[in-house]
């Protein structure tokens, strides 16, 4: 048996070959066997198992392998297994909205009436092996929302705030534009920033 057990990071799509014998895999949830009973190998023959996966979250993921036989003359088990690491880097971005019925962020607001203001939140969290040092955030309202924005209605959490200067804030074109291009901005794995609007 060749038992792979992918991490959270990862889903099993398909295989893409199996040698020396074509095995169609059983799958439940992030566990895939490919059962090679009937297939034999002399000394120093292998099998190949060639799959793909699609990468479906962030972090650090170890993907582990476990293969069991059965030595044909003694009938004695034997066992081998490795592992392989799969680094997912990026951003996770998350925009919301205050929700005032419920007293949430949520992803959406119904029933919003004239005059009435809206809050915005935007959670950033960078997955990474190194510090990001640079950081441009582009912000498309609809018309409706773009009257009251300024500076002065923005507000930002840092996981420390001697590490961040003040980004350029600029608002044209229906854009609202956080740039830290030109400021100290240090942001290490799984850190996350917040802006509010």
């Amino acid at each position: 048996l060749v038992i792979d057990t992918l991490p959270p990071c990862l889903e099993f799509i398909g295989t893409i070959e199996t040698t020396p014998t074509a095995i169609i895999p059983e799958v439940e949830d992030n566990i895939i066997t490919w059962n090679f009973s009937d297939t034999q190998l002399s000394d120093s023959e292998s099998i190949t198992v060639t799959f793909t996966a699609k990468v479906i979250d962030f972090g650090e993921n170890i993907n582990h392998v476990l293969v069991t036989a059965e030595e044909h003359c003694s009938g004695e088990p034997i066992r081998g297994e490795d592992t392989a690491t799969v680094h997912v880097y990026g951003l996770e971005v998350e925009k919301q909205v205050w929700n005032w019925d419920e007293q949430l962020w949520t992803d959406h607001l119904d029933w919003v009436i004239l005059g009435q203001y809206v809050y915005f939140k935007i959670t950033i969290t960078y997955h990474g092996e190194d510090v990001m040092k640079c950081l441009v955030v582009e912000d498309y309202l609809p018309d409706c929302c773009f009257d009251e924005i300024s500076e002065d209605n923005i507000s930002i959490t840092y996981p420390d705030e001697e590490l961040f200067g003040d980004p350029e804030i600029t608002i044209e074109n229906n854009c609202l534009v956080l740039d830290w291009g030109d400021t100290m901005f240090n942001l290490f794995d799984n850190q996350t920033i917040e802006i509010f609007i």
